[in-house]
């Protein structure tokens, strides 16, 4: 973690927080619970798949962050409340394909398991989950897959 401070504004921020990173000895050591233990070329490839939702999830957050202080500064007002994210971890992920009768390989999770990476966004109203969603996706770069509406 690198620490930057603002000697004019007197601040900190945070630069780089590192999330727990997957390691492929470790993870083929976890997987004793498994009945069938996938190869390890294919750990890898899953491990990649990891990745880039891990990135996905990162770029979504940040997106979010984005649209809440252009809304701050338009409006006077943040949207969002807090955001929580979630990732699977690699062994559920793989407990969870096996348990679903999915083949243990990166095509079939990837295909088939869509619970990978999270992002929970807390509004201070409800109207307010509708503005972030409606800026979100009139994003040119994000493509809303399905949604459903808990709330209506």
């Amino acid at each position: 973690m690198a620490v930057f401070f603002d000697n004019n504004l007197k601040e900190e921020h945070m630069i780089l927080e590192r999330q727990n990173v997957v390691n492929l000895k470790k993870l083929q050591s976890q997987l004793g619970g498994l009945e069938k233990r996938p190869e390890i070329d294919e750990l890898s490839k899953m491990i990649k798949i990891f990745q880039l939702y891990q990135a996905g999830q990162k770029e979504i957050s940040t997106k979010l962050e984005n649209l809440d202080s252009e809304f701050q500064v338009n409006y006077d007002y943040n949207p969002i409340h807090h955001m929580e994210s979630r990732m699977k971890d690699m062994q559920s992920l793989l407990q969870k394909a096996e348990r679903k009768g999915y083949a243990l390989t990166a095509e079939s999770i990837q295909k088939n398991i869509y619970d990978i990476a999270g992002i929970r966004v807390i509004t201070n109203y409800l109207d307010d989950i509708y503005k972030v969603e409606k800026l979100l996706t009139t994003q040119t770069d994000v493509t809303l897959l399905e949604r459903k509406d808990y709330i209506k």
